[in-house]
């Protein structure tokens, strides 16, 4: 109510019709002592808008993967702390482990499209390094007069770079 605009007099006032016996000095002192951790709660929710945002544009960027990463740590806490529960003798509602088992479902599917996708950047970057170093070969065999057959330009592929699949 007080995120409404309410007053401490007008949340007092509502208490008071639903039958909730509390001093008008104790409604005070709780709206002070909660203020400052609901506006932790409000910046937090600011900040995760934009690391969405951030990470929708770019999700291979550094926040990109440090969001999985925070993701599986929660996912991890959260199993500890079911765990825990249930060591305690509480009951768990299996919609939580559910939700749970559905959580590290999508977090390994994330971690093997992360992986794929740095697995073909690696590739791609040792494909233009091969194709810049035979290009720089046969410029210097050039200059010298040193003509390179194909076959020499596929062994430099091959030998430096482990690539063989395509013609010099």
């Amino acid at each position: 109510m007080r995120g409404e605009g309410a007053t401490i007099d007008e949340i007092h006032a509502r208490l008071a019709e639903h039958g909730v016996r509390i001093s008008r000095s104790a409604v005070a002192r709780y709206v002070r002592s909660a203020t400052p951790a609901v506006e932790r709660f409000h910046v937090a929710r600011e900040m995760a808008a934009e690391w969405l945002t951030a990470i929708q544009r770019q999700p291979d960027s550094d926040a990109g993967l440090l969001a999985g990463e925070l993701m599986k740590l929660l996912a991890w806490h959260r199993a500890g702390a079911l765990e825990t529960a249930a060591a305690d003798g509480a009951e768990i509602d299996a919609r939580d482990i559910r939700h749970l088992a559905g959580s590290l479902k999508d977090l390994a599917a994330a971690d093997a499209t992360a992986a794929a996708r740095i697995k073909a950047a690696r590739k791609e970057a040792r494909e233009a390094a091969a194709e810049a170093a035979v290009a720089a070969a046969r410029e210097a065999g050039e200059r010298q007069g040193v003509a390179f057959t194909p076959e020499d330009l596929l062994r430099i592929r091959r030998d430096v770079y482990g690539l063989e699949d395509q013609a010099a």
